[in-house]
C-alpha cells in the first residue's frame, strides 16, 4: 500500500510541476505544493487536514477536500483514525 502512495505521489508531482510554484506578487511570496502520506489520528476530519495542510493561497478548502477525497478514492466525508490518506501539502517560501 505504501508502494502504491508512493506511486501515486510521484506520478502527481510529475504531473503538477507547472503548477507547483504558484507567486503572489503582491506579497512576493512562493507557495509550493507537495504530495505526503499522513496517518489520520483520533478525532480528525477532512476540514481538520485541509486547516493543517492546504495553505493560504493554493486551495480553498472545498477544493482540498475535494482533491484528498479524489487522490484516496473516497465517497464520503468520514476518515477513520489509523488509516492512512495522501494529501497535498502547501510551503510558503518568500522570495529575496
Amino acid at each position: 500500500m505504501i508502494l502504491f502512495f508512493t506511486i501515486i505521489a510521484s506520478v502527481l508531482i510529475i504531473s503538477n510541476c507547472l503548477r507547483a510554484n504558484q507567486v503572489n506578487a503582491s506579497s512576493a511570496k512562493t507557495e509550493n505544493v507537495y504530495y505526503k502520506t499522513v496517518e489520520v489520528e483520533e478525532g480528525d476530519t477532512l476540514w481538520d487536514l485541509a486547516d493543517r495542510y492546504m495553505g493560504e493561497k493554493s486551495f480553498s478548502r472545498q477544493e482540498y477536500i475535494k482533491q484528498v477525497k479524489e487522490l484516496n478514492h473516497l465517497s464520503g466525508d468520514t476518515i477513520e483514525s489509523g488509516a492512512y490518506l495522501m494529501v497535498p501539502y502547501v510551503e510558503t517560501v518568500s522570495e529575496l
